[in-house]
């Protein structure tokens, strides 16, 4: 094979992921919007207002609803134990592809996560770093995010494909670097008290209330 046959061979596998990985995200946020139980989203709301200290009688603004969304499909704890993705992979996996079975277990691995932005490499893909590793990643971002500038420290959650990252969500506000210091100090810290604590895990539990300065429950 030769090296435009590989690019292209490549090319087309990148394709194919993103379409199967958009498509499987899809159904999922559908599924979640028609079937949703009221008693577990009001119960989820009460929560989040908690973590991220939202007073209770304030209206979500946009761009906290959709990070509300977010966190709701991905990293709340239902009463059964499990995420609404947790549950949602184990009623219709026998319905999945062998695709989408590989992909779903991505996407149970998607947390909220500091990057910093280096360069907007077009209107469909940016180049960040990983704040931890201070790795280079491609990530694509469909649709484009509305407002982000070189420099800027962002949280995404993104899934890894071949050769880049598809963004499935952005929180898009600046975060300020000295928390995102204390960030790091405070994954330390518990990795020095529970060593089986990782990046991911800690993300998980913790994310959510530094994107918004709120509680951290140290």
């Amino acid at each position: 094979m030769n090296i435009y046959d590989y690019r292209s061979l490549r090319i087309a596998k990148q394709r194919e992921a993103e379409h199967v990985i958009v498509g499987l995200y899809t159904k999922f946020k559908k599924h979640l919007d028609r079937n949703s139980n009221i008693r577990e989203k009001v119960r989820a709301k009460h929560l989040f207002r908690e973590k991220i200290n939202w007073p209770g009688n304030e209206p979500f603004t946009k761009e906290i609803t959709n990070l509300f969304e977010d966190w709701f499909a991905f990293d709340y704890i239902t009463i059964q134990g499990l995420t609404m993705l947790q549950l949602y992979i184990k009623d219709h996996k026998r319905d999945f592809s062998e695709q989408e079975l590989f992909y779903s277990a991505l996407l149970l691995t998607a947390v909220l996560e500091p990057v910093i932005i280096i360069e907007k490499v077009s209107d469909g893909q940016i180049c960040a770093k990983e704040l931890l590793e201070n790795k280079k990643i491609n990530i694509m971002k469909s649709p484009p995010i509305p407002k982000i500038e070189v420099g800027s420290v962002i949280f995404v959650r993104k899934i890894p494909t071949i050769g880049q990252f598809i963004l499935l969500y952005a929180f898009t506000e600046t975060i300020d670097c000295t928390l995102i210091n204390e960030l790091k100090n405070h994954f330390k810290l518990v990795q020095e008290q529970q060593q089986q604590t990782t990046w991911r895990t800690f993300l998980k539990k913790y994310a959510l209330q530094y994107i918004l300065n709120g509680k951290t429950d140290r």
